[in-house]
């Protein structure tokens, strides 16, 4: 345990590229834990606050400048975007089997998601591809 916050326990986990923040999410929703401004100080679980309500966040992902944040739900089967400051944006993804990952593109044109793979395009609005992937045993 670190400033009160069990690493471990934590089921997903995002980094804010701009380094000022991590999301979290567990069965009660998406937490937004903001960073020290240096190393030597511990992460205070007091200033953690909740951005997103609800179960089963399964993945988040942020774009390369952290001004959009995509969170995928199991319970929904999509994926929704948000701006940096939580308001959603009207961008959705799905619904689609399995989703359960999300990740963007650094440029942030493009997104794709889940177990089966899903495409969109931000500047079309659409989506592109939906393909399902060979699952094997390994």
């Amino acid at each position: 345990m670190r400033g009160g916050v069990t690493i471990g326990e934590i089921p997903v986990l995002a980094m804010d590229p701009r380094g000022e923040f991590m999301l979290t999410s567990d069965g009660t929703g998406v937490t937004l834990r903001p960073l020290p401004e240096s190393p030597s100080v511990m992460l205070n679980a007091n200033d953690a606050r909740p951005v997103i309500f609800g179960s089963r966040w399964r993945a988040l992902a942020l774009s390369a400048d952290g001004e959009r944040i995509w969170a995928a739900n199991a319970g929904s089967n999509m994926v929704y975007g948000f701006n940096r400051d939580f308001t959603p944006t009207p961008i959705t993804l799905g619904p689609h089997e399995f989703a359960d990952a999300v990740a963007a593109s650094p440029d942030g044109r493009w997104l794709a998601s889940g177990s089966s793979l899903l495409l969109k395009r931000q500047s079309l609005g659409r989506e592109i591809a939906n393909e399902r992937p060979h699952r094997s045993r390994w």
